[in-house]
């Protein structure tokens, strides 16, 4: 049996591993609430869709992190909101919106569209391995999608309805009844891994870019406070290794590519630890942001709510 290491967070952080990127975002941004949120392959260019106020409408952008300027992202708003971006290796935006998928070319100029069949767009969304298909999960239903023809290729029931977390295998992470977690094929919906007894309600699952490690996140309320948690677990045996706990409730999570880095927001605060020490590293904010995206390779981290907020991760010192 793998021990299970308990942690709670400390408070001070050892080092600055985090610097904000200064974005001229001006005024429109500041009371804005995100629904797209991504990096390019390269972690150069980051692509988002906010809610701006009535009178502005959506702010769609692609902003250059080397120049810190931002182009237009040309998503026609008849097609209803952009509920989540995605990159490609080859330069270009995906745009998953209520009825439609549009690709944009790595400035952000609309190359291509085609329409989803009804209730397809409301879940989560990724790309394949070989970046050909769209891969969409909603309410218990997967879709898979050729992007080249707009082509439904396939749609498959499951018996789950919550899909947390899409990764290229294709494999999902699936959060039953908010207590447990599924790891499942997206092509035959086989279970393969199952993570329980959480002491909380999960509120997310995130697997590592090697998908060897799954990292889920609870809340609870416990002594009259609220507390978060996070476990980690190695997939292969579907064992918990270690456990960091900290205050806060609702919380929303990024992990780091390399799965050394979690970013965690809860209701007052956007923090990041170090995994798998549970070291709080650094308070980037005092608020709750609607999503959270680190890039590709790791160097930066995004997060939306209130406005937009780029930071450049430094390397940590030996």
């Amino acid at each position: 049996m793998i021990p299970l290491l308990l942690v709670c967070w400390a408070a001070a952080p050892a080092w600055p591993v985090a610097e904000r990127v200064p974005l001229p975002l001006g005024e429109r941004y500041k009371e804005v609430t995100g629904t797209g949120l991504a990096f390019d392959h390269r972690g150069e260019k980051v692509a988002l869709s906010l809610n701006s106020s009535p009178q502005d409408g959506l702010l769609q952008e692609v902003w250059d992190l080397r120049t810190l300027k931002a182009v237009p992202l040309a998503v026609a708003p008849k097609y209803g909101r952009i509920r989540q971006v995605l990159a490609t290796r080859k330069g270009e935006w995906i745009a998953l919106c209520d009825s439609a998928v549009i690709r944009c070319d790595r400035d952000g100029k609309e190359i291509g569209l085609f329409l989803l069949a009804r209730h397809d767009s409301a879940g989560v969304a990724a790309l394949d391995r070989e970046e050909k298909n769209l891969l969409i999960y909603n309410h218990g239903l997967f879709m898979k999608y050729a992007i080249a023809s707009g082509n439904r290729v396939s749609r498959v029931s499951y018996p789950v309805r919550n899909c947390e977390h899409l990764c290229p295998g294709p494999r999902f992470a699936v959060v039953r009844e908010h207590q447990d977690v599924e790891l499942r094929d997206a092509q035959t919906g086989k279970l393969l891994h199952s993570f329980e007894d959480h002491p909380g309600r999960v509120y997310a699952a995130r697997l590592t870019a090697d998908e060897k490690t799954l990292v889920t996140v609870w809340s609870r309320r416990r002594d009259a406070q609220s507390e978060v948690g996070v476990e980690v677990w190695d997939v292969a045996t579907s064992r918990p290794t270690r456990r960091f706990t900290t205050t806060g409730s609702y919380p929303i999570v990024a992990l780091s590519p390399a799965g050394d880095l979690i970013a965690l927001g809860t209701n007052d605060s956007l923090r990041l630890f170090a995994i798998p020490s549970g070291e709080q590293l650094q308070v980037l904010g005092k608020q709750r942001p609607y999503r959270l995206e680190f890039s590709p390779d790791g160097r930066y981290l995004a997060a939306l709510g209130p406005g937009l907020n780029v930071w450049r991760l430094r390397d940590r010192p030996h």
